[in-house]
């Protein structure tokens, strides 16, 4: 998709997460209704990054971080300190920074492996096993 086309489908897609499920919660703990949408993207122009609730962020087949897209930020400078702080005007976006550092300045595998957030049982040659 071009970037226009791109932030029509998420702005629908943002629209079908949070209206209410027709049948309400249907039991899945959801208080308000909607939806979970789960979706791939590589390098999100503003205005779609601003869109996104909650994200997952993948360097070098591992799991970084998991959680609020808002928390993403102030997350990756406490504990990647390595990769600098992230400066609007000079990186871009939060996900071009991302993209950036994690190419200028990689993680080693354990290192990455102790960033995570979510529970880790072991590390192997190419990703985590929860």
């Amino acid at each position: 998709l071009d970037s226009c086309c791109a932030l029509s489908v998420m702005r629908h897609l943002k629209r079908l997460a949070q209206a209410p499920h027709p049948s309400g919660s249907r039991g899945r703990g959801l208080t308000t209704g909607g939806r979970a949408v789960l979706v791939s993207i590589h390098q999100p122009r503003p205005a779609i990054w601003a869109l996104i609730d909650q994200v997952s962020v993948l360097v070098g087949g591992c799991l970084l971080y998991s959680g609020p897209s808002s928390l993403l930020v102030p997350w990756i400078q406490a504990h990647a300190p390595s990769w600098g702080p992230y400066l609007p005007a000079t990186h871009g976006t939060i996900p071009d920074w991302l993209l950036d550092a994690a190419a200028l300045a990689p993680l080693a595998p354990k290192a990455t492996a102790a960033l995570v957030q979510m529970p880790v049982l072991a590390v192997v040659p190419g990703g985590l096993i929860r």
